[in-house]
């Protein structure tokens, strides 16, 4: 498969660019397309040492969760860390793609629903679910930011974060703030980013709701991999 037809499926029938946000970069933005894949490289950033690892695992394509391009490039020279990577991916013939918020946006099977099934919510929905209108689309498939889930019952918020290591099975700490010890959550937001707790405009959304920041979790887990 040609990375370009690589590209298209995941731009349509996985996480469409359509729902991508307006300020991202979403897709294919380095290299070629016409391609043959020899092998892919997932990762949270692409970094030269991550180019350097593709090359050396045989892989032609990186998949990136974070655009290493965000904004109009106006030159290109080796005076910073993300223009001597994106040189070097060229240099090496790697092309790389990044997913971002076509994946946040994504609710069946994507990184919200996925992490509040792992740890037990219940009745768990989109917190803003978007229309698709794509054609040829399964009814099934939903897509939608962030996700909401209840608890099988109310728990104190220090348990619920000590037993969400263990459920989730990473080492690293998990960081919470504005948090008194003694309150009982009974529903979990999940969210990949503090801007879009901002923009949502969430703190005073509703009580007894923890906000848990997936991409924190996403990372552990990524590094426990």
């Amino acid at each position: 498969m040609k990375i370009k037809d690589l590209a298209e499926k995941l731009d349509y029938w996985i996480i469409p660019k359509k729902h991508q946000e307006s300020y991202d970069n979403c897709g294919l933005i380095v290299g070629s397309g016409e391609k043959t894949i020899t092998g892919i490289l997932t990762t949270l950033d692409v970094t030269e040492e991550v180019v350097l690892e593709a090359e050396k695992l045989g892989c032609n394509l990186i998949i990136s969760h974070h655009p290493i391009i965000f904004f109009a490039i106006k030159s290109m020279v080796d005076n910073n860390s993300n223009q001597k990577t994106i040189m070097l991916a060229i240099s090496k013939g790697i092309s790389i793609y990044a997913a971002h918020t076509s994946l946040d946006n994504r609710f069946t099977g994507g990184i919200n629903e996925t992490l509040a099934q792992k740890i037990g919510l219940q009745n768990i929905t989109p917190f803003k679910k978007l229309k698709t209108e794509l054609p040829g689309w399964s009814d099934d498939i939903i897509m939608g930011s962030g996700a909401i889930g209840y608890l099988s019952e109310p728990k104190p918020v220090i348990d619920f974060l000590y037993d969400l290591r263990k459920t989730i099975d990473i080492s690293c700490p998990i960081k919470y703030s504005f948090i008194k010890k003694n309150i009982q959550i009974s529903k979990l937001l999940c969210v990949q980013a503090l801007d879009y707790l901002w923009q949502k405009k969430l703190r005073s959304w509703v009580p007894n709701c923890l906000l848990l920041l997936t991409l924190r979790i996403m990372v552990s887990l990524m590094k426990k991999i």
